[in-house]
């Protein structure tokens, strides 16, 4: 509101009492003003955003893995526990992974980070009543039943600094096997009946 060349903010009255600013008011007003222009000014500055865990945060949104050889790089800083995550060696900031096999196959999956302390482990079943297939490993190697859904938690060791970790999920070569062969045919040295 203009007045005689004074301006006056609306509500001045409401705030100071006076009907118009007299030397205190005055000092009032500009303090106020300063207050009003510098709230103005952080408001339209860039802010950084707020840390938003991973879209695989919780077992319910579990990232589903539609073909092998899988591989993903999964900043687990922001990631959360939930209050019913399966206890795996006390693994702290955790994301979920899910995979479903067509037939029955050996699979691996491998963990790494870089200065971070990584773990998996590996589950069947349904939210609050799961069990463990692989706990605590680095790379476990399992057999998987066609049909059957294996959930991979994975994340850092007993709630250290979480960072960027490289999941891998493939299937595995087929364990070596061992050929023993027996020579049929028995020799004996006579005179030392051996």
């Amino acid at each position: 509101v203009h007045q005689r060349g004074v301006c006056y903010l609306a509500g001045w009255h409401e705030i100071t009492g006076e009907s118009r600013p007299g030397p205190r008011g005055t000092a009032m007003r500009r303090m106020l003003v300063v207050a009003l222009a510098a709230m103005a000014l952080v408001a339209t500055q860039a802010t950084p955003g707020l840390a938003r865990a991973p879209r695989n945060d919780d077992f319910d949104k579990a990232k589903s893995i539609s073909a092998l050889p899988y591989v993903t790089t999964v900043d687990v800083r922001d990631a959360t526990r939930a209050d019913d995550d399966p206890s795996c060696r006390r693994t702290g900031h955790t994301v979920w992974f899910k995979f479903t096999p067509d037939t029955d196959m050996r699979l691996i999956a491998r963990v790494s980070g870089r200065r971070v302390a990584e773990w998996i482990s590996v589950w069947t079943g349904e939210r609050g009543a799961l069990s463990a297939v692989e706990c605590g490993d680095y790379r476990p190697i399992f057999e998987a039943e066609a049909g059957t859904t294996y959930y991979f938690m994975v994340g850092t060791y007993r709630n250290r600094r979480g960072g960027d970790i490289r999941f891998r999920l493939a299937e595995a070569p087929p364990p070596p096997t061992i050929q023993v062969t027996v020579d049929p045919t028995v020799t004996v040295d006579s005179q030392t009946e051996e």
